[in-house]
């Protein structure tokens, strides 16, 4: 497939919004309550780009991984997962499946193109980054609109430290009401609850065979993204310290 001509990239560094599904996650959440990470790391491990691609086109969706910690990553395991999807003129909207050929499909590393893909990344030094291009195709008959994507990260410090990162998709509705809403009314985060270290960043993939609709389309999308992230830095900021009691660190077995 060729690259469509005059579609760019929009960044985004955040979670979608919208109908979100309880499924199993591509890489696993801990057995066990996690340690919680640190203020810095959710956002600073992983961030993404949301490509718009038209119908029967192509574009490139980048990662990049970053190491916020003070020790080495000796081990990161990422995940990306096609889950949900809403027509730009909000007609129709549904799950997305991984048999459902009609959707934009993923590909790394010379793999065949999926709706969910995972890798590795190689050791990581404090403060460096890794960039990863993640191929997206869109079949000719893919229905315009706005295609979410979300994450899942599971990392090791060199010191035997791990961390499980799930997105905002990964929770269910009721779940993630009870894991964010306090007495009161109250915003928290009880990432025991979630059973994750900290919450990763989502995207989208936005579909569009109109170059006017596309722009319209994308500025939107950015909206509600900015939204997500002003919400969820709230939420963030008003944690309680009971929210993670009882979490522990996972050590690498030897």
């Amino acid at each position: 497939m060729h690259r469509s001509g005059g579609m760019r990239a929009i960044p985004v560094l955040a979670f979608a919004l919208g109908i979100l599904l309880t499924s199993t996650p591509a890489v696993s959440a801990a057995s066990v309550p996690p340690a919680p990470a640190p203020s810095n790391a959710s956002e600073g491990t992983l961030a993404l780009t949301s490509p718009a691609v038209a119908p029967g086109g192509s574009g490139t969706l980048t990662l990049n991984l970053s190491n916020p910690f003070s020790q080495e990553i000796s081990t990161l395991t990422w995940s990306l997962d096609l889950y949900f999807w809403t027509a730009m003129d909000n007609s129709s909207a549904g799950a997305i499946g991984s048999s459902d050929g009609w959707a934009p499909h993923l590909a790394v590393g010379g793999n065949a193109p999926s709706a969910r893909i995972s890798a590795s990344a190689a050791s990581l030094s404090p403060g460096t980054t890794r960039s990863v291009d993640v191929e997206v195709s869109v079949p000719s008959g893919c229905p315009a609109g706005s295609y979410f994507l979300r994450s899942a990260m599971n990392v090791t410090l060199s010191n035997g430290t791990m961390y499980v990162f799930q997105s905002r998709g990964f929770f269910s509705n009721s779940l993630w009401q009870e894991a964010t809403v306090a007495s009161g009314n109250r915003s928290t985060l009880n990432l025991t609850m979630l059973n994750v270290s900290g919450i990763s960043p989502e995207t989208s993939i936005i579909v569009s065979s109109g170059g006017v609709a596309l722009w319209v389309w994308g500025i939107l999308g950015m909206a509600l993204v900015l939204g997500g992230i002003g919400g969820y830095l709230w939420m963030r900021s008003d944690r309680q310290e009971a929210s993670t009691s009882g979490a522990r660190s996972l050590r690498r077995r030897k």
